[in-house]
């Protein structure tokens, strides 16, 4: 088993933003992630993921659905249905959730 962190997160590595803060995309955190279980040896895995790591998750199955054999995503909010739905009274109950 294999737990790892994401970028920003606990002690793992705190990189710049980048221009539009690019190196925090989901994107980027997924190749972060891909490449660790590469270093370890693993050319596919399994993934469980919570939060913003399924959300990571989920990005890793759209850029490398090569190297994932099964995932489970937990306590995510459906991206689409919530900000089509978000109102100012959402955003502003829930700050913390568009402040990251």
């Amino acid at each position: 088993m294999v737990l790892t962190a994401l970028r920003g997160y606990g002690d793992s590595g705190k990189p710049k933003g980048g221009a539009r803060h690019e190196n925090y995309f989901f994107r980027a955190m997924a190749q972060d992630q891909v490449e660790v279980m590469h270093h370890l040896g693993y050319e596919t895995f399994f993934v469980a993921s919570h939060d913003r790591g399924a959300r990571t998750g989920h990005r890793m199955c759209l850029d490398h659905p090569q190297t994932v054999r099964k995932i489970c995503f937990m306590e995510i909010l459906p991206t689409l249905r919530m900000y089509r739905d978000t109102s100012k009274e959402f955003a502003t109950r829930y700050m913390w959730f568009f402040a990251n």
